[in-house]
């Protein structure tokens, strides 16, 4: 969906001259994803964001949106590919929640803006999909900030991209909000295959939801990948420069456990609840059992998978594993 290529960007000083802030990236986010976009304050995430929806032209660089370049698309045609959710607040006492949601068919609604019945059915739909129908009257300046970021979302999903960038979109909700706004990004890219790549400031709730990570650091090199391999290597660790980042010896991961699970996984407490996270996120059913139909064990950075005591396959990759292990259990 996103392809990143040697891409510059940052911010004009006095008299024109161009302030890159961050070494050239290269990144690449597939369809259907949840994506968090970390890193520490000023290293540069909304600016990322606002130069991959077209709010702001890079130095340089490419970035295709499906196979397309974003520097050749109208601003037109851009709508149709991505939509956009930002903080910013609607403090119009006359507004309602349908009229905002309404405003995300305005792609396809030509000069006037007059919905057709099609267009009155997508917003119904986005409003339902989010959970707020009930509230179509309501005026956006008596909704919760939960509501109204439920609103936005209402409105991108009527605009019927199949990109949907948001930044900090719980940045001012509570804890049971924010777990209810990811379930619900979840929930859009899973079963609607929306590609949704936002930013955020809440390591603990990426790492338990997300997909992928894109991580950025000022004169640090962009990196992506899965949130446990990254947490694995030490990487995230390294770009908030932070030796104690996610470590606990409190982890208690038999939740995650079932005694009639297929898959056992053999490592340290840490390391392990890491593994577990990723393999639980993908659907594997984990076991206590050592003598699982599947036994995953982790040590030196290398990953030995047994199938019935036979070795599958050794490798130093989180990604790679979860593919072997979907070749043996689909």
């Amino acid at each position: 969906m996103i392809q990143i290529k040697e891409l510059l960007i940052g911010y004009q000083a006095p008299k024109g001259v161009k302030i890159p802030l961050l070494p050239p990236i290269n990144l690449n986010l597939e369809k259907g994803m949840v994506c968090g976009l970390i890193g520490a304050n000023g290293a540069g995430k909304t600016t990322l964001l606002r130069t991959v929806t077209g709010y702001i032209k890079p130095f340089g660089g490419t970035i295709l949106l499906n196979g397309k370049s974003m520097a050749s698309l109208s601003n037109a045609q851009r709508a149709k590919y991505i939509s956009v959710v930002l903080t910013d607040r609607i403090e119009d006492p006359f507004l309602q929640v349908g009229h905002i949601v309404s405003m995300g068919r305005h792609p396809y609604t030509g000069f006037m803006g007059k919905l057709q019945v099609n267009d009155e059915m997508i917003v119904q739909e986005a409003m339902e999909l989010v959970g707020i129908s009930h509230l179509q009257s309501n005026r956006m300046t008596t909704l919760s900030d939960g509501e109204r970021q439920k609103v936005m979302i209402a409105k991108a999903l009527a605009q019927n991209t199949p990109l949907i960038i948001l930044d900090e979109p719980a940045a001012f909700l509570d804890y049971p909000s924010r777990i209810e706004l990811m379930l619900l990004l979840k929930k859009l890219a899973y079963e609607k295959e929306k590609t949704i790549l936002l930013s955020s400031h809440d390591l603990e709730i990426l790492m338990r939801n997300a997909d992928q990570l894109w991580l950025i650091a000022r004169g640090k090199p962009a990196v992506e990948g899965l949130p446990e391999q990254l947490i694995l290597d030490g990487r995230l660790n390294t770009y908030f420069g932070s030796a104690d980042l996610f470590i606990s010896h409190d982890f208690d991961d038999t939740k995650q456990m079932n005694l009639s699970g297929t898959v056992f996984v053999e490592s340290d407490k840490k390391s392990g609840f890491w593994i577990k996270n990723a393999l639980s996120k993908r659907g594997f059913v984990l076991s206590q059992n050592p003598e699982s139909f599947i036994h995953i064990n982790y040590q030196n950075n290398a990953y030995v998978i047994k199938n019935k005591n036979e070795v599958v396959c050794s490798t130093g990759s989180l990604a790679k594993l979860l593919e072997e292990l979907s070749k043996i259990l689909p």
